[in-house]
Order: structure tokens, then C-alpha cells, then sequence
């Protein structure tokens, strides 16, 4: 079973422009270890950067950078899969959660004290869709508004 998942891994990921497997064999590692190359990211890890970036930031790049984490949200994380099959994963899913809610919050009440409130709502409907209101990370929008002075998401 592991190998046939491990093969269908390597396939899907496929190799580089330089013909190198995104997924090397285990031989090919150095260290005997499975490890997807460096190349091969992944949307959560995107949005742990913006939402870093943006968190410490108090300025224009900083909402920015909240802006582009949420614009990342598709929905609540693993909602399309059967939640019995992938339960050891419920931690990382109430993680997610909790840190796609922190950045609405945060973004929201930075577009609200700034009198953005269209910015501010899209924030917050990346947490509440009014189809499911138990989601926290359902989307309405799928792309962030346009800020009023620099035509670019808050």
C-alpha cells in the first residue's frame, strides 16, 4: 500500500524543469529519508508567511499581507473530506482554523478603524458565509476588495 501511494505521490508532483522528481526516491535523498523538494509548497504554509508578515506589520504591506492570506481561504480546511477518514488531523484543522479567524479579526478591525468598510466585511465573510454559519472559514468572495486610494486588496 505504501509504495503504490508513495508512486502515485511522485507521479502527480512530477519533476522540475531540470527533469528531477519533486518527490525523489528514497535513494536519492542522502539521508534515506522521503522529503518532497523544496519546490513543492503548500497553501497553509503560504498563508503562515503572509499572515506573519502581516501580524507584525501596522501599515499598508501589513494589511497587504492579511489581505493575500485570506484570499488563500477556500473554506473551513479539509471540509471536502470524509472527517472519520483523516481524524488524527482534526488538531491541525482547529489550528487552521483559529489562525485564518485571528487574521479576520485582525484585518477586519484594521479596515474598520480606517473607514474601509467594504474591506472590513470581505474580511469577515472570509469567516462567516451566510450559507454556514457554523464554518469559520467559509468564503463568500473568492478575491479581496479593491483598497479606495491604491486600486489593490487592503
Amino acid at each position: 500500500m505504501r509504495n503504490s501511494v508513495i508512486s502515485r505521490t511522485r507521479s502527480w508532483l512530477g519533476k522540475n524543469v531540470d527533469g528531477d522528481a519533486l518527490f525523489p526516491r528514497v535513494q536519492d535523498t542522502g539521508d534515506s529519508r522521503y522529503c518532497p523538494s523544496r519546490a513543492v509548497t503548500c497553501d497553509w504554509h503560504q498563508f503562515q508567511a503572509l499572515a506573519r508578515t502581516g501580524l507584525g506589520r501596522y501599515d499598508e504591506d501589513g494589511d497587504l499581507a492579511l489581505g493575500r492570506a485570506l484570499a488563500i481561504v477556500r473554506g473551513r480546511p479539509f471540509a471536502a473530506i470524509d472527517p472519520q477518514r483523516y481524524a488524527w488531523a482534526e488538531p491541525t484543522v482547529q489550528e487552521m482554523v483559529s489562525a485564518i479567524a485571528d487574521v479576520v479579526y485582525e484585518l477586519s478591525t484594521r479596515r474598520r478603524e480606517a473607514a474601509d468598510y467594504g474591506g472590513a466585511l470581505w474580511a469577515g465573510h472570509r469567516a462567516f458565509s451566510p450559507r454556514r454559519r457554523t464554518s469559520c472559514c467559509t468564503a463568500r468572495s473568492s478575491s479581496p476588495p479593491r483598497s479606495r486610494r491604491h486600486g489593490r486588496p487592503p
